[in-house]
């Protein structure tokens, strides 16, 4: 987390620059000019106008790393964890969120006893805190017995009206080690107890992040999947879990129909020795999209993409549909670990990648848009 905290203290100590926009000019009534002879013209669109604290932006930021994996201790095995902060956020032409959406994916994942593999049960699911909700189980243990869920609420609600610097600038108090930032704000003193640090971050990250919407946009919503995968040990090779995360953030306008669209990829891995040490924890993991170019497709692809280059074609394709046109694109199988390729006339030199996680995720925000 590193990176994105150096972001987070970046925005502490600078105010942003927002130019307020979409406010229209008077105009002053000319004289009728006389009737001129059509010629064709090459018409240019002008940028949609967006009321004042009307969503005019959306972003999706992403804080994660692997440094709560623990080693192996006597008969309990090694256990991979991967913590990815997430916030997805619609921000007004001023900068000032308008909606915004924050979980946490907190995956584990055992190792075998002897440490020459995973040890996965392929019925396991992984949501996300707020999913779990109240079998998260954070409420006994709460000393205002609130749920993770319930104060996440409280914090988005504190957020609403209030740009990212002012965010990251929130005071904030440690309680101890493990807690470095809890809120130190009179109106969340009752109602949210967790330490706060990678929200901010993940939050900073959003808007720094952040794209244009494309229409009118009334509803944000925020999508996460997670799957494990394991490789075991081989020769020189350790053991290794790997757990990807895929999120999306969208944006509906009035008629469901998307007007935004972030889709990113975290993949976490996590390697273990013979003896059940975890071989190294990194807390800066960078998303697909932020690789670039270093994530290493464009060579291995057939039409010569890198995967940021496919999922903004993906991504533009989303637009103007509904989420229930999305989720019924055909698809064709290249192979075996390309099953659900885009089989549309529109992407079939743009999108080779598999799509099936995406389209869940996708579908995960529309269920979850307010």
């Amino acid at each position: 987390m590193k990176k994105k905290l150096a972001l987070l203290l970046a925005l502490a100590t600078m105010s942003m620059s927002v130019v307020a926009c979409g406010k229209k000019e008077e105009k002053v009534e000319e004289p009728t000019p006389a009737p001129v002879e059509e010629t064709e013209t090459e018409e240019t669109e002008e940028p949609a106008e967006v009321a004042e604290g009307a969503i005019a932006k959306i972003g999706l930021g992403i804080v994660g790393g692997t440094n709560s994996s623990k080693d192996a201790d006597g008969d309990k095995a090694a256990v991979a964890q991967a913590d990815i902060s997430i916030a997805a956020v619609a921000f007004d032409s001023e900068g000032k969120i308008v909606k915004i959406q924050i979980d946490e994916a907190q995956t584990k994942a055992n190792f075998a006893a002897d440490n020459s593999d995973a040890d996965l049960n392929p019925e396991d699911t992984y949501p996300t805190k707020k999913v779990k909700a109240d079998e998260y189980g954070m409420r006994k243990a709460s000393e205002i017995g609130a749920e993770i869920h319930e104060q996440y609420a409280s914090l988005e609600e504190w957020c609403i009206g209030k740009t990212a610097d002012e965010v990251v600038n929130m005071p904030v108090k440690e309680r101890d080690e493990n807690h470095i930032a809890i809120p130190d704000v009179p109106e969340l003193a009752s109602t949210v107890t967790v330490t706060i640090e990678s929200y901010q971050a993940a939050i900073a990250e959003a808007w720094e992040n952040a794209v244009d919407v494309q229409g009118e946009a009334v509803e944000l919503g925020l999508g996460v999947t997670t799957s494990v995968a394991g490789t075991p040990a081989d020769g020189d090779k350790l053991a290794k879990i790997q757990v990807n995360t895929t999120m999306s953030a969208l944006a509906f306008d009035a008629e469901g129909k998307v007007v935004a669209n972030i889709i990113d990829v975290m993949q976490l891995p996590v390697n273990v020795d013979a003896e059940g040490k975890i071989a190294e924890r990194k807390d800066d993991i960078l998303t697909k999209k932020e690789l670039l170019e270093d994530y290493g497709m464009r060579k291995a692809s057939e039409i010569g993409a890198e995967w940021f280059e496919q999922a903004a074609s993906l991504e533009e394709w989303t637009i103007g549909k509904t989420i229930e046109e999305i989720t019924s694109m055909p698809v064709k199988e290249r192979d075996e670990n390309h099953k659900n390729v885009p089989d549309v006339p529109e992407l079939a030199s743009t999108v080779t990648i598999t799509v099936e996680g995406y389209m869940a995720a996708m579908e995960g925000a529309a269920t979850n848009a307010k």
